[in-house]
């Protein structure tokens, strides 16, 4: 009797709103269905669920740049991104479930050196050609700049 009620919390699992599930399997490798809120049935030892969030979070990232008048200034760029749905068993496969460490700074690096004449803009023109620098390297990399 003990053991019938423990197959559901071992066969069972929950995926809350905000979050998806990409599925190791240890015989195929990771599935290319991504699951999402609601309870799924999973085999026990061979089915290994990882958990993403998908909801917009920021990450703060720290670079140095020069000035016109050859001073060093620390910018701090807050990026809103999340990743996308359906990219999430790719993001998984290439960059495992840290990829916002991996992937993030240096996007923001390759952003930074695009712009090499940044410290001739003002503040609006200098956040228009971050969001444009920024949404080409994050949509190549399964991410969504929000």
């Amino acid at each position: 009797l003990g053991t019938a009620a423990m197959i559901p919390s071992l066969c069972l699992y929950d995926v809350d709103g905000g979050q998806r599930v990409v599925m190791l399997n240890m015989l195929t490798g990771v599935e290319d269905k991504v699951r999402g809120e609601g309870t799924h049935f999973k085999v026990p030892w061979l089915m290994q669920p990882k958990w993403y969030s998908i909801r917009s979070r920021p990450k703060l990232i720290q670079t140095t740049t020069g000035t016109k008048d050859l001073q060093m200034v620390t910018i701090h760029i807050r990026m809103l991104f999340k990743p996308q749905i359906e990219g999430l068993p790719i993001i998984h496969k290439t960059l495992g479930e840290d990829y916002d460490e991996r992937v993030l700074p240096s996007i923001a690096n390759e952003a930074r050196a695009a712009k090499p004449d940044m410290s001739r803009m003002d503040r609006d023109a200098l956040i228009y050609e971050e969001e444009k620098n920024l949404s080409y390297p994050m949509r190549s990399k399964n991410l969504v700049a929000t």
